[in-house]
């Protein structure tokens, strides 16, 4: 299991609602995707290593948290396959779409209410602010 601490909270919390400010176009249920799927949380090795050092994430400690999500949403770990994969950017990049996963759970209720049609500004503005809300 991978420890949880305020630092890795409020980054997780911090980029949800950074690209929530440019109103996106998409439901409810691809909210998860637009905020910690279409681009990276972090981009280059050396930055990477400096969010888990902020978060105070240990590699194996990090690597086994992936491959548990993984397992428990696929039934298998695909990205352990591909080569070049174990350093700290896309570990760390897994990690944010798992625990963004986690983040927007809390907010599911506001989510539920654009779930299957296109978020207006005011359905942005309720999942903003209930995210706002939220604390470790």
């Amino acid at each position: 299991m991978l420890k949880r601490n305020e630092n890795v909270f409020d980054s997780i919390k911090e980029h949800a609602l950074e690209k929530l400010e440019n109103n996106p176009s998409c439901c409810g249920c691809d909210l998860h995707n637009y905020i910690f799927n279409e681009d990276d949380f972090v981009i280059y090795h050396s930055a990477a290593k400096e969010i888990a050092d902020k978060w105070d994430f240990d590699a194996f400690e990090l690597i086994e948290y992936n491959i548990e999500q993984e397992i428990d949403a696929f039934g298998e770990c695909y990205w352990i396959k591909e080569s070049g994969k174990l350093n700290w950017e896309p570990q760390i990049n897994l990690a944010a779409y798992w625990l963004g996963q986690e983040l927007l759970y809390e907010v599911d209720e506001e989510l539920g209410l654009c779930w299957n049609e296109e978020m207006t500004e005011e359905d942005v503005k309720r999942v903003k602010e209930a995210i706002e809300r939220l604390e470790y």
